[in-house]
């Protein structure tokens, strides 16, 4: 009886000492106001940034890293990556959260079927090439994947990262005065991208729209259709199911999309590891 007492409270204790321990960390990118020697539209991005970092940080995240604008560059994005990595623990929580432009380039080490990589825009990445940017200064997925890989080794199994991209990949056409959050036009690049690339990647990864739609932004407030949807969503979420909080996002996007146009929310990865309403609610 004794023994027995013993190791329940041997139990309790590592229970205690885990759940304890366990963190949650998150990176948030937000870029709105590209320079103009760029190319690139005036977005909302960094009003994405804001919103998603209050709604991290009333969720009780232990830390958010937010990285607006100027301060969004490519170096600055994969040094917060690098610091995600560094800082995680086995059974640790990593959300990741960018709203900025999206373009597509030339796939160079053949991992994908349409022949093009998507790729995140940096504060300082331009939409044709230059002299100042070859392709080197976007963040193409390859280079995202070995970047949450890191941070994946980190945390393992009994841990967990959830990605969120408010940002389109391609687009065929705009609409009015709609603002897009990409362009129909590929990036040529000489470069080579850094890895090969995974879809069975263990993360969960939420997009905006498929990698052939546009990603309108809001009129009313002015910021990413999915980051509100996201902000929105989770007010009411209590005890919702992934299923759930996913066929509300979209329902969400479906009624503040920019007219005429279709937009999927995409999600990959394996949803039935983690709980993100809990995630992303206050514990």
């Amino acid at each position: 009886m004794i023994a027995m007492r013993r190791m329940l409270l041997f139990f309790m204790l590592f229970l205690s000492v885990n759940l304890y321990s366990q963190k949650r960390r998150a990176l948030v990118v937000g870029i709105g106001k590209y320079p103009k020697e760029t190319g690139w539209q005036t977005i909302h991005g960094d009003v994405d940034a804001d919103s998603i970092t209050c709604m991290l940080q009333n969720a009780g995240f232990d830390k958010v890293i937010t990285l607006k604008n100027s301060a969004a560059t490519k170096a600055a994005i994969v040094e917060a990556f690098q610091s995600l990595a560094l800082q995680s623990s086995e059974g640790d929580i990593v959300y990741i959260h960018f709203s900025g432009h999206g373009q597509q380039m030339i796939d160079r080490n053949s991992d994908e079927q349409d022949a093009r990589d998507e790729s995140w825009i940096p504060y300082d990445a331009y939409r044709k090439p230059n002299a100042n940017d070859r392709g080197e200064k976007h963040l193409v997925d390859d280079e995202v994947g070995m970047l949450l890989d890191a941070i994946q080794a980190k945390v393992k199994q009994s841990g967990g990262i959830v990605v969120v991209v408010d940002a389109c990949h391609s687009g065929t056409s705009t609409r009015g005065e709609a603002k897009h959050r990409g362009t129909s036009l590929p990036f040529f690049r000489d470069v080579k991208s850094a890895a090969q690339g995974n879809d069975a990647h263990p993360w969960i990864l939420v997009s905006a729209c498929r990698d052939d739609q546009l990603n309108s932004e809001m009129r009313n407030p002015d910021m990413g259709l999915l980051s509100y949807a996201v902000c929105t969503a989770i007010r009411y979420a209590n005890g919702w199911s992934n299923a759930r909080f996913f066929a509300e996002i979209q329902r969400i996007v479906n009624r503040h999309k920019a007219q005429d146009t279709d937009q999927n929310i995409m999600v990959s990865g394996d949803t039935s590891h983690l709980d993100i309403v809990k995630i992303l609610s206050k514990q």
